[in-house]
Order: structure tokens, then C-alpha cells, then sequence
């Protein structure tokens, strides 16, 4: 399928295009909605399931897969200027890595592309304190080479613009997609082997430090102990493998599903009970959002920002509490009514079909 070359062009930079990631959950919400209207092609860093390339192919926009910018810059400078000199009559470039922007919205510049867009979305420079201090620097030029801000939450736009004018475009997501489901429910437990009995917690998102899923096994352990229970991790990332030994050393492997990202997680959700997200830090986490559409009673760590808490589904509690109080706010809360939240998107702000025509009107307005 080709594209009408009269439409708004745009280039969308995301650190990877896999269906568990947060930032492209977030990007790939939005271009459902909006792909027919505009043109949007992306240049990604990780892909390791074809679910979104496919379709964004399809569609007739392009994905350009480059190397991940380490630590010979001079390379990925070359790579990112060859392609700009050839690739420059883009309306729109929309970097959502911070820390990459010093890179691609430099060369978006110096081949004239007029509107030139840093996203935010996160709170902290890094998990690691050396990732962080490389971060710091990149960022700040990124942002200078920038003309325009958007941030998936205040907090996130606070963080990284200080003082600038910043464009908030909400986490949205599809309502349809994620109307708790009774039937799905019954299906899906079947599926992932889940008697009737067994409280189902579930973490969606990558194995990385961030989400801290270390620590929510060891809470999880401890929950174990007192219920008929089981948890499922769904993601992917560096420490899988040091999981997977942390579950084997506590001696709970029967009762941890490891599973690998998957194109349908609102399924997921549905068979869940729980969902738990004991983040390290947040820009919003768009799988809270997800989770409460479904009807979850959904536990988080004090450092995901307060305006993921769109019901009272959703509950707070300290990053520093120990796991038994970890584990006795899930213990607290097994017992509720689960049922279908009609209006709670749309009330606050994070339905896909009302948001996705905001973004694109403001896109055609910085044309």
C-alpha cells in the first residue's frame, strides 16, 4: 500500500518495536488510530518479534532498524547523518528516546527538518547511577536540539523541560480492547493451566532493573505461603535469566509462569487477579492504565505517578517497604468485585479514539 505523498510525513524514533514495551505500546496505540491520516515511518533499535513491523509495513510506512548507540558514537553519527542526507523531507521527527536525541534531532537539523520533537517519558535518567551520569549531558543537548515537547504525564515534562512549554499527550489505550471479559476470563485459564481457586497475579513489561521483578518474587514467595496462588511475568529483557535462578533458588518454579511478550495482553489481563507493578520509577506506566480499564485491583510503588490512579482499583505503596508489607497489601486486597469499568477512560482522559484526533490535530498545527 503507498502512501498519498500530500500527507503530513513524519519519522517516529523508538528504542525498540516489540509488543511488551511500554514506549511502543504507547507509540503503536496512537498509529492505529491515526496511520490512514498521515504518513509514519520509524526508525527502531530492537526488534525481536515482527507483530508491529509487519503491520506498520503493511500499511505502506517504512521501519529502518539501526544499530544501538553504544560507545563509538562516530559510527552511529555516520549512520544517523547518511541517512538524513538522504532521507530529509520529513515534516515531523518525534524522538522518544531522551538520551539518543542529542544524535537524531542534531542531523533532523542540520537537514532542515523543521519540526523537531523530544518526548518524555520517565522521571529518572537511568536505572544504573553510571547510566544516569552518560545520560545527563546527552539529554541536555538532545533537548537543545529540539523545537518542541511532549510528555506522557507532568511529571515526566516536569523532569525533563524544567521551565519549557511542553504538549502532555496521555497514555491512551483502546476501551474495546480492554472491557473485562468473563468468557475471555474462563478461556485464557484454561489455557495458562489456572484452576478456579488460584489467585492469578500478573506484571506485564521488560525484565530490566526499572520494573523490579526481582523483588516482586520475592514478595510474591512470601505470598504463596498463605494462598492457593500463582504469578505471571509477561516480557522480556536483560535479566531473565536471573529471574528465572531466583525463582528456581526460593524453590517456587511451579508456581511462576515465565511468558514471552504476546500481541494479545488484554487476554492476559483477563485471566489475571491482581496486577502488580513495584516500579523503581515511572513517567506513568501505560500497563496501569491497561490493567484498571480491565477491572484489575492493581498494586504499584509509590514512584509511578499519582494520575496513573484512575480508580480506586488502583493502590499505592512505598518503593522502601519491605516485602511481607508488600505482600500484605496483596493479601489485604484478594477479595473484591470485579466488573466492567464503562466510562473510566474516557473520564480520564486516556481513551484512544478521543486522544489519538488531539495528536493529530496538534500534528497538523506544527505544520
Amino acid at each position: 500500500m503507498e502512501k498519498d505523498s500530500k500527507k503530513i510525513k513524519i519519522l517516529t524514533i523508538t528504542p525498540g518495536l516489540n509488543v511488551c514495551g511500554g514506549i511502543e505500546s504507547y507509540v503503536m496505540n496512537y498509529y492505529q488510530k491515526i496511520h490512514n491520516d498521515i504518513q509514519m515511518d520509524f526508525i527502531t533499535h530492537d526488534i525481536s518479534d515482527y507483530t508491529y513491523k509487519n503491520m506498520i509495513e503493511k500499511n505502506g510506512d517504512n521501519v529502518y532498524v539501526f544499530p544501538k548507540i553504544g560507545l563509538n558514537i562516530l559510527k552511529s553519527e555516520k549512520i544517523v547523518d547518511q541517512f538524513f542526507s538522504e532521507h530529509h523531507d520529513y515534516d515531523i521527527v518525534h524522538c522518544h528516546m531522551a538520551n539518543a536525541a542529542f544524535l537524531y534531532l542534531k542531523y533532523a537539523k542540520k537537514y532542515g527538518i523543521k519540526v523537531r520533537i523530544i518526548h518524555s517519558h520517565q522521571n529518572k535518567y537511568a536505572d544504573k547511577l553510571s547510566h544516569a551520569i552518560r545520560n545527563v549531558p546527552l539529554v541536555k543537548v538532545g533537548v537543545g536540539y529540539a523545537n518542541t515537547y511532549f510528555a506522557c504525564s507532568k511529571l515526566a515534562g516536569d523532569f525533563l523541560f524544567k521551565r519549557k512549554k511542553y504538549y502532555l499527550i496521555n497514555n491512551a489505550i483502546d476501551a474495546k480492547r480492554f472491557k473485562y471479559d468473563p468468557n475471555m476470563r474462563n478461556k485464557m485459564r484454561k489455557e495458562l493451566g489456572i484452576e478456579d481457586d488460584c489467585f492469578l497475579i500478573g506484571n506485564v513489561g521488560r525484565l530490566v532493573p526499572q520494573k523490579n521483578q526481582i523483588f516482586l518474587v520475592d514478595v510474591f514467595s512470601l505470598v504463596c505461603e498463605k494462598i492457593n496462588s500463582k504469578l505471571i511475568l509477561i516480557g522480556e529483557g536483560d535479566l531473565e535469566k536471573e529471574i528465572k535462578e531466583h525463582i528456581k533458588e526460593l524453590g517456587i518454579k511451579d508456581k511462576v509462569i515465565m511468558h514471552p511478550p504476546v500481541d494479545n495482553i488484554e487476554d492476559y489481563y483477563q485471566a489475571m487477579d491482581m496486577f502488580v507493578l513495584p516500579s523503581l520509577y515511572e513517567g506513568l506506566g501505560i500497563v496501569n492504565i491497561e490493567a484498571q480499564a480491565c477491572g484489575l485491583k492493581t498494586i504499584v510503588s509509590d514512584k509511578v505517578p499519582d494520575i496513573a490512579k484512575i480508580s480506586d482499583l488502583l493502590s499505592f505503596v512505598k518503593l522502601k517497604a519491605s516485602e511481607q508489607e508488600w505482600a500484605n497489601e496483596i493479601l489485604k486486597n484478594v477479595k473484591y468485585d470485579r466488573k466492567e469499568q464503562k466510562t473510566i477512560l474516557a473520564d480520564s482522559g486516556y481513551d484512544i479514539d478521543k486522544e489519538s484526533e488531539k495528536l493529530l490535530d496538534l500534528y497538523k498545527s506544527l505544520v
